[in-house]
C-alpha cells in the first residue's frame, strides 16, 4: 500500500513538471501580449484627406471652416516658417488636429481614436501650435489701446461725449439710470454678436477643458486669432447660427467655485466694484443732463 502511493506521488510530481511551465508560458502570454489600437483603415493622413475632399459640411464640423479656407490656413503657416512638415506629419494634418480639439474639446485620447497618433505625438504638435499663437495674435488681433476710445462709441454721438474720458425707443426713459442701461444695452448687443459667433465656432470657450492652466488661459486668444484667420479668406459665419453646441456631454469639465478658490481676492473685487458703480452713475448723469437739455 504505502509503495502504491509513493508510485503516485511521483506520477504526480513528474506531471507538475509539464503543467507548471505550461502554466507560466500561458499566463506569461496573456499578460504581456499587447493589442494593437490604431487599427483603423484609415490614417490620420488619410482621415484628413477624407474630411478635406469630401461634403463640404463634415470640414465645418470638424475644423470648423470650409476646406479651401483651411488650405489657405496651412499654406500660410508654411509659408511664414511659423510651422513646418515633419517626418509622418505634414503642416495640413498638425492644423487638423488642432483645430478639432479647438472645435470639439477633444481629449488626447478623443484624438488618439480620430487621428491614430499616439498620445506623445498629439501632445508634442499641439504644443508645437500653442507656442506661435503669441506671433499670430500680433498679426491678426488688433488690441485696443488703453487711451483711446473704440471706434463704434467715437463716431456715435450718442456714446461718444460721455466715454472719451473713460475709456431712444419708442418709450421716454424715466431718470439717468434707464437711459444709461438703454444705450448700454444698444452697446452689449454688438458684444454680446462678436462673442456668440465665437462661441459658436469654437464651443470650448463655454465649457471647462482637459488642457493645462497653462493652454487653458491661451484657448480664448487661440479662438479669436483663428476666427480672424478664417474670416480673411472670407469663411462663413452664416451657417453657425443653426449649429448646436458641438461639443459632447461627455467632454464637459466641471469647473470649481471661483470664490471658493480664492476666498482673499474677494473684498478687493468689491472695493473695485464700488469705484466703477461710481464711474458709471458720473457717466449716466452726464448723458441724462445733454438728454434733458436737448
Amino acid at each position: 500500500m504505502a509503495d502504491e502511493i509513493k508510485r503516485r506521488r511521483e506520477e504526480d510530481d513528474d506531471m507538475m513538471l509539464f503543467v507548471f511551465p505550461a502554466m507560466y508560458m500561458l499566463c506569461g502570454t496573456t499578460n504581456s501580449e499587447k493589442i494593437p489600437r490604431h487599427i483603423s483603415r484609415l490614417s490620420g493622413k488619410e482621415r484628413l484627406q477624407e474630411i478635406l475632399e469630401g461634403h463640404v459640411m463634415d470640414c465645418k464640423v470638424a475644423f470648423r471652416m470650409e476646406p479651401h479656407v483651411f488650405k489657405t490656413i496651412a499654406n500660410y503657416l508654411r509659408e511664414e516658417k511659423l510651422l513646418k512638415d515633419s517626418r509622418g506629419l505634414r503642416i495640413e494634418e498638425k492644423l487638423g488636429i488642432f483645430m478639432f480639439m479647438l472645435a470639439h474639446n477633444a481629449s488626447f485620447q478623443d484624438l488618439q481614436y480620430e487621428f491614430k497618433h499616439s498620445g506623445s505625438t498629439l501632445h508634442w504638435h499641439i504644443k508645437s501650435i500653442f507656442k506661435i499663437i503669441p506671433a499670430l495674435t500680433y498679426r491678426f488681433l488688433k488690441l485696443p489701446h488703453a487711451d483711446q476710445t473704440h471706434w463704434k462709441i467715437r463716431t456715435n454721438p450718442r456714446f461718444f461725449p460721455y466715454f472719451k474720458e473713460f475709456g431712444r425707443g419708442h418709450r421716454r426713459p424715466r431718470d439717468y439710470k434707464e437711459l444709461f442701461n438703454h444705450r448700454h444695452a444698444i452697446l452689449r448687443n454688438h458684444v454680446e454678436r462678436a462673442l456668440g459667433v465665437l462661441k459658436k465656432r469654437f464651443p470650448i470657450l463655454k465649457v471647462g477643458t482637459f488642457h493645462r492652466i497653462k493652454n487653458q488661459v491661451r484657448i480664448p486668444a487661440t479662438a479669436a486669432v483663428f476666427h480672424n484667420m478664417i474670416r480673411l479668406p472670407n469663411g462663413d459665419e452664416g451657417w453657425l447660427d443653426n449649429q448646436p453646441d458641438n461639443i459632447e456631454p461627455t467632454n464637459f469639465v466641471d469647473l470649481p467655485e471661483g470664490d471658493s478658490e480664492y476666498p482673499n481676492d474677494v473684498p478687493s473685487l468689491s472695493n473695485k466694484m464700488i469705484s466703477g458703480n461710481n464711474i458709471r452713475d458720473m457717466i449716466a448723469k452726464k448723458m441724462w443732463e445733454d438728454y434733458v437739455r436737448n
